[in-house]
């Protein structure tokens, strides 16, 4: 409460420096430090970051900043300059490469930077599926080659990375989204069943995005919040998110069901395990928004299955539908409980563009219905106080965070087991699903 207080009287401080055409800083700063996590190129990042960020002023824009740039970013040359003592850690690297892209207002992390990084001893699988998936882009933008061409050039890129990485999901995971695009045929098949027989998560983070999700599923400490929040805001557009995942999921579906050479049954039950489970084995707090995934199971693609019409779906199948509505039904509630838990973050929620992919995010708008109540006067000082604090973009940063918290604790772990549930229907065997146990 002390520090709030602080940095409410430090933003009147800097909003009067303002009127007076003065320079802020002379006057205050937002008094964010870091807390110390024990990994010292965080904390040194904590350090770099506020000291350039955490007296801005929220611009009214989405702090996720759809393309993915990191609005909090620390300069390249600060991040350069840790070479010497850092340049042996491939985490390091990878945080290099996302600092390059936010300050050529990119999503994309820079290439050679990330080569860097699987250079080093620690190297993790991050960088390596960032450059697998940049790569086999590469192939199929390339008009030069041919067909033929094409097809060596993938099976050689998939087979060294198999090599490096050969227990990897995330391997066969980009490859049978990259031979989706030619075709629904066996080779994609061959990806999908070595995908879905490995148990590792097909979901891997850069650094600091990395540091931040794991630390948090883990209970640790994540430091500064406000400089977690900002990360954490880098990864919202992430999977169910974007606009574009939607859609090729469901255009894998359709494309399976109009005729795809290979077998239907094994093809639809690989295809929706790997989605489903690819999303509960984050465990991250953007898997709670999957309303998408029960409009494209069952309401789009799966009631179109010629073979299954209304009157001879098996009752198994009927069993999945009911649970993809009770998924989204419980995500149509993630609102409400959180407004009974906490009515200032739902708030903030209801005011972030990319959470309001929540079905029942509209029934709580940003503007009050009444935004100047008749209160007395300490009660009205304290409303006035409140909302300048809410201009800042550390005051923001530390609600996304209080957020990511929030539903990590109390929505992401029945949301994963939704999922995991839904996971197991088999298309050739649907009479053996069971139904979910109901939620406590």
């Amino acid at each position: 409460m002390e520090t709030k207080l602080m940095r409410i009287l430090a933003t009147l401080l800097m909003l009067l420096a303002m009127l007076l055409h003065l320079p802020a800083v002379a006057f205050a700063q937002l008094p964010g430090e870091p807390i110390p996590t024990g990994d010292p190129l965080y904390d040194r990042l904590q350090q770099a970051v506020l000291d350039g960020h955490r007296d801005e002023l929220y611009s009214g824009g989405p702090i996720w900043a759809g393309n993915m740039v990191w609005l909090w970013a620390p300069s390249l040359n600060a991040v350069e300059a840790w070479e010497p003592e850092f340049g042996q850690r491939s985490d390091y690297w990878e945080l290099r490469a996302v600092v390059a892209a936010a300050a050529n207002g990119s999503r994309l992390p820079d290439r050679p930077t990330l080569r860097r990084a699987l250079e080093c001893a620690d190297a993790g699988p991050a960088a390596a599926r960032e450059l697998l998936g940049r790569e086999l882009r590469d192939i199929r933008a390339d008009a030069t080659l041919s067909a033929s061409d094409e097809d060596a050039r993938t099976d050689e890129l998939i087979s060294g990375y198999a090599a490096r990485f050969p227990e990897s999901r995330w391997v066969y995971s980009e490859a049978a989204i990259h031979l989706a695009l030619y075709g629904m045929d066996q080779r994609w098949l061959d990806m999908m069943r070595r995908s879905d027989s490995l148990s590792a998560s097909a979901t891997v983070d850069l650094y600091p995005l990395s540091f931040v999700r794991r630390r948090m599923l883990a209970g640790d400490p994540v430091g500064n919040p406000a400089v977690a929040g900002s990360i954490l805001a880098t990864g919202s557009m992430l999977s169910d998110g974007g606009i574009y995942e939607h859609l090729t999921f469901k255009d894998r579906y359709k494309e399976l069901i109009a005729g795809a050479d290979v077998d239907l049954m094994e093809a639809m039950t690989l295809l929706s395990s790997c989605e489903l489970r690819q999303r509960e084995s984050a465990g991250t707090a953007w898997l709670c928004c999957t309303p998408q995934i029960a409009n494209i199971m069952s309401r789009v693609v799966l009631a179109d299955l010629s073979i299954w019409q209304d009157q001879s779906r098996p009752q198994g199948y009927s069993r999945l539908l009911e649970d993809f509505e009770r998924l989204d039904g419980y995500c149509e509630g993630i609102h409400a409980r959180l407004a009974a838990s906490d009515p200032d973050l739902a708030q903030y929620l209801a005011d972030n563009q990319y959470w309001a992919i929540l079905h029942d995010a509209e029934l709580y708008p940003w503007v009050p219905e009444e935004p100047y109540p008749e209160v007395g006067l300490a009660e009205g000082i304290g409303i006035l106080l409140g909302q300048i604090n809410d201009l800042s973009m550390y005051g923001r940063y530390e609600q996304e965070y209080a957020l990511n918290r929030w539903l990590l604790d109390n929505e992401v772990p029945r949301c994963r087991q939704m999922l995991r549930h839904l996971a197991t229907f088999d298309f050739e065997h649907p009479e053996l699903y069971v139904p979910m146990e109901p939620a406590e």
